[in-house]
């Protein structure tokens, strides 16, 4: 136990429907201008724009909706400063953050969900914060700092942070209903409807997706299947207002790995039978495993679960003047994550593509003896077909994180203060278990199985090459407390 303190062809359909019809009046014709937003992200004391002092990209729904993005990091690639690395699919991507060295995952960008992480640590391995963070019709914009004050409001954030913010309903009920199919497969449903169940009082929000797709590199099974709905409710009162807010997340999301290329001097080209575009070493016949174990019993898991987060998160937000000078705002949101992660592996670290004999060679077997067969069907193998081996890993990890942050925003006119403490609690229990295959060295690969027919020697087992070669369970604890202030001071008018 550790202890930490501290493009794709799309066609659309989308309706919309209001239950008010409203006259135009100039105001609602009025365009505001980018300047005069209001920032509430990596600031104490929310501000118009022109008049921040921070690095800033905002972003609205409709531009979002523009940009089209799969994933969380596509729609990060739009904040200067950050380098989004978006090649795994719509999980397991990297962020990073231009001045500051970093290992990958969301290392010292924190990602956040109407102003709390959404989980405190964001780079725990094989738990990218991508993994639990989806788009879709509930977004009403995305807030990204760079720098600047993130390292005082979020914790283990120098190189930013980036803010989903939800819409929360009106006074005029408003819906959103899409449905999106593609030539990779693609049926997608999204929702999204606000309103007032009181006027002026008491609003609400609701939506969420669920889609179904082939995935940018077909294994020839539905690689990702899923998706989520979001909630909230929202009590005004003359001096604040009230929040209760609820996001069930359940996906299945295929992690991309690594595609062979042939060098040949300063040039590459594709390895023969594998389609570098949308070729993947992830293929049906090692969907399921089972195999046994030290000690009795079997490992089992399915590859078409791929990474599968199953996430529940309910918080609860206040806002409070309590004076004219002073006001108050909590925002509080307990997390729990159960995910499993199934995803090939085929790295170069765990052997180059080689020949059969090759292979037979490095286990000392005789060329006359070993026998290579197809698992399913029993074929042998064409002598010419070559060989790699393949990795399926699976973890499982349980995720807990309570998050409060408590703020006092104290304006004195030509001076505000801020204020507050900050309170995460969270854990992390893993457990692995990773197999190795023998394969075909193709686009979606066969399994193979080795016999060394002089001794009766089976070197494989129904296609695996290593069973169970790591195995690992532990847990991981951490606690942030702190405590903060901030002053803004107007020196003159101007």
């Amino acid at each position: 136990m550790k202890r930490k303190s501290f493009l794709l062809l799309a066609g659309v359909a989308t309706f919309y429907f209001n239950n008010t019809f409203a006259q135009t009046t100039q105001k609602d014709s009025v365009k505001v201008n980018n300047v005069e937003e209001v920032i509430i992200t990596g600031s104490a004391n929310p501000k118009k724009r022109i008049e921040s002092s921070i690095a800033i990209t905002t972003m609205k729904a409709k531009d979002i909706q523009q940009k089209a993005p799969q994933s969380t990091a596509d729609i990060l690639q739009y904040v200067p400063g950050f380098l989004a690395e978006n090649s795994g699919g719509e999980v397991g991507n990297n962020l990073f953050a231009r001045g500051i060295p970093s290992a990958g995952a969301y290392e010292y960008v924190q990602i956040q969900e109407d102003g709390l992480p959404i989980f405190e640590d964001g780079a725990l391995q094989f738990a990218n914060i991508d993994n639990f963070q989806r788009l879709d019709l509930t977004l009403q914009g995305v807030e990204a700092v760079r720098g600047g004050t993130a390292s005082v409001f979020a914790s283990g954030a120098p190189g930013g942070i980036v803010n989903f913010i939800s819409k929360t309903g009106q006074n005029d009920t408003k819906g959103t209903l899409k449905l999106s199919t593609s030539t990779f497969g693609l049926f997608r449903t999204d929702f999204n409807i606000g309103g007032a169940l009181v006027q002026d009082k008491l609003f609400f929000n609701a939506g969420g997706f669920y889609r179904e797709d082939n995935g940018m590199r077909s294994p020839r099974f539905k690689a990702n299947r899923g998706g989520q709905i979001k909630l909230n409710l929202t009590y005004k009162f003359d001096k604040g207002y009230a929040r209760v807010y609820y996001k069930y997340l359940n996906d299945r999301a295929m992690f991309y790995q690594v595609t062979p290329f042939i060098k040949n001097g300063n040039s590459v080209k594709a390895y023969p039978g594998f389609d570098p575009n949308y070729g993947t070493f992830a293929s049906m016949e090692m969907a399921q495993i089972r195999v046994p174990q030290y000690g009795g019993g079997f490992f089992e898991t399915d590859l078409r679960n791929g990474v599968h987060p199953v996430s529940h998160a309910i918080g609860t937000e206040l806002k409070y003047k309590l004076s004219d000078v002073v006001t108050v705002h909590n925002n509080m949101k307990f997390t729990s994550i159960n995910q499993d992660y199934n995803a090939i592996f085929a790295p170069s670290w765990m052997g180059s593509i080689v020949s059969q004999n090759e292979y037979s060679d490095n286990l000392n077997i005789d060329r006359a003896n070993a026998f290579f067969t197809y698992v399913n069907g029993g074929g042998v193998l064409d002598p010419n077909e070559k060989l790699k081996r393949a990795d399926l890993w699976f973890i499982r990890k349980n995720m807990q994180n309570l998050a409060n942050n408590l703020n006092f925003n104290i304006d004195l006119d030509k001076v505000k203060l801020n204020v507050g403490h900050y309170y995460s609690n969270w854990s992390s229990d893993h457990y692995w278990n990773w197999n190795s295959f023998l394969v075909t060295a193709s686009d979606k690969p066969r399994l193979v199985n080795l016999q060394d027919t002089s001794t009766g020697t089976n070197y494989t087992y129904n296609g695996v090459s290593q069973i169970t070669w790591l195995e690992r369970q532990a847990g991981l604890t951490g606690n942030v407390n702190a405590f903060f202030a901030n002053a803004d001071i107007e020196i003159n008018d101007k």
